[in-house]
């Protein structure tokens, strides 16, 4: 923040604040929670995100579902598992997760005679973040002692990619380990 001036850092805080505050005043709030977040992202504030989404929770539960997913993974690393249970649809957020991962492999396939840097690039990405968001919501059921859903979606996740490292960190996720993030 030490790039700031005073009076722009003073500037930016208040334009946080008022997205904090239509983010409270408004149902159809995702798209100023998103810019809130990405504020506090910046800022190293994500602490203020988090305070924000359990105002939310407390205040009302369906508006704090509609921007639960922009704040899921800083839930899960402040280890707010029962809060994100909560909010879970797991067989329906697995169903997402794996079938992002197969448009992007088909979508790569069919370029496999030019592979570019830049398909290389985004296929690392689609394999990291299916191992991500997989592990992420099988550890989540795990922790919150859903074990049998747990087992249930590492079956289907395994179905997705046949890859060793991939099919450990599912089997870590069963035990209630939890991916590193992707930054």
């Amino acid at each position: 923040m030490t790039r700031f001036l005073p009076a722009a850092l003073e500037a930016f805080l208040q334009a946080r604040e008022r997205t904090r505050e239509r983010v409270l005043a408004d149902d159809d709030c995702w798209r100023q929670f998103h810019e809130y977040r990405a504020f506090n992202r910046y800022l190293k504030a994500d602490s203020d995100t988090i305070d924000l989404f359990l105002q939310l929770h407390a205040e009302s539960k369906p508006i704090a579902s509609r921007v639960y997913y922009l704040a899921k993974d800083l839930l899960v690393g402040s280890q707010r598992y029962e809060l994100c249970a909560h909010y879970s649809y797991p067989a329906e957020e697995l169903r997402l997760v794996l079938e992002s991962f197969r448009w992007d492999r088909e979508e790569l396939a069919g370029n496999i005679a030019v592979f570019s840097v830049t398909d290389e690039l985004r296929w690392e990405f689609a394999r990291k973040r299916l191992t991500r968001d997989a592990a992420s919501l099988i550890a989540l059921m795990a922790v919150t002692n859903q074990p049998q859903q747990a087992k249930k979606l590492a079956a289907q996740a395994k179905e997705a990619w046949d890859d060793e490292v991939y099919h450990q960190t599912i089997d870590n996720a069963i035990a209630g380990e939890f991916p590193k993030p992707l930054r």
